[in-house]
């Protein structure tokens, strides 16, 4: 994961805890001071425009991924991918463990990350390998994409490349 979206994952996470204040400020018994009105409106003002931001990078990298891999083809390498892949689905867990224990089954927090993967997952199983790496990656990514349960067609015609790759090689 490079560091912009690292950052963007970052300022995530501090809007949803500028907001999980807000709420409390607005939910909550305690007693109001003079000024908790006005400095609520900012609050909620600040997470309008951090929330803008971070839509702005999202967007921002979605064109710039976009721009920077050509479409797939037999010659992409799996082994660049399956390493996107990987660590996209690092920051997914990261969502995740941040959510907590309480979290909805599916969080709209995980919705761009699960395109990413699904993307990610579309092209490695269209890769040809060309190299041990590639292979390699492409294994691994079955297996631990399909977390041992289910076999679909992608899975399938990565390992068939796989297959058929290892007999043009040896």
């Amino acid at each position: 994961m490079n560091a912009d979206m690292t950052s963007v994952i970052s300022k995530a996470y501090d809007l949803s805890n500028i907001l999980r204040v807000c709420v409390r400020a607005l939910e909550g018994d305690a007693r109001h001071e003079p000024g908790d009105e006005v400095a609520t409106a900012y609050a909620v003002r600040k997470a309008q425009e951090m929330a803008g931001d971070v839509i702005s990078s999202l967007e921002r990298n979605d064109v710039d991924v976009g721009h920077s891999q050509p479409a797939t083809g037999p010659t992409d390498c799996a082994a660049m991918l399956y390493g996107q892949w990987e660590a996209t689905r690092k920051a997914r867990v990261a969502v995740l463990k941040a959510l907590g224990p309480n979290h909805k089954d599916d969080p709209v927090e995980l919705d761009g990350i699960d395109d990413v993967l699904e993307a990610l997952s579309r092209k490695i199983s269209q890769c040809k390998p060309q190299t041990h790496a590639d292979a390699a990656a492409m294994l691994e990514w079955c297996i631990l994409d399909s977390d041992g349960a289910i076999l679909c067609e992608e899975y399938t015609r990565a390992q068939r490349s796989v297959i058929e790759y290892l007999r043009t090689v040896s």
